[in-house]
C-alpha cells in the first residue's frame, strides 16, 4: 500500500520540530493480525498555521496504524535482507 503520512524527525531521534508529508510504501495487511488494511483517503489539516495533505485509513480489523509505526514499517520493507547484496548500476 502506498500512503502519504505526516513525518516528524523525532521518528528517527530528532527534536520533532521538522515535519512534512512523506509518501511511503507499507504492507497491504495489518501487521498486528494480518487482515487487509483500510483504503487510504485524503485528509487536509492545519499544523502551526501551515496546511498539509496526508492519507488516513480505518482498518476493518480495528487495529490503529500510527504514522510512526508506518514509517518504521516502510524502513524495514525498504532495507535489504541480511546477507543480501545491493547492486549498483
Amino acid at each position: 500500500m502506498i500512503a502519504t503520512i505526516f513525518y516528524r524527525n523525532n521518528f528517527d531521534g530528532g527534536d520533532g520540530w521538522s515535519y512534512y508529508p512523506k509518501t511511503i510504501q507499507i504492507a497491504d495487511n495489518c501487521p498486528k493480525c494480518g487482515d487487509k488494511r483500510g483504503v487510504p483517503y485524503n485528509y487536509n489539516f492545519c499544523e502551526d498555521g501551515e496546511w498539509f495533505s496526508v492519507d488516513r485509513w480505518e482498518n476493518p480489523c480495528g487495529h490503529l496504524d500510527t504514522y510512526r509505526e508506518c514509517w518504521q514499517e516502510s524502513r524495514q520493507l525498504a532495507a535489504p535482507a541480511a546477507g543480501e547484496q545491493i547492486k549498483c548500476l
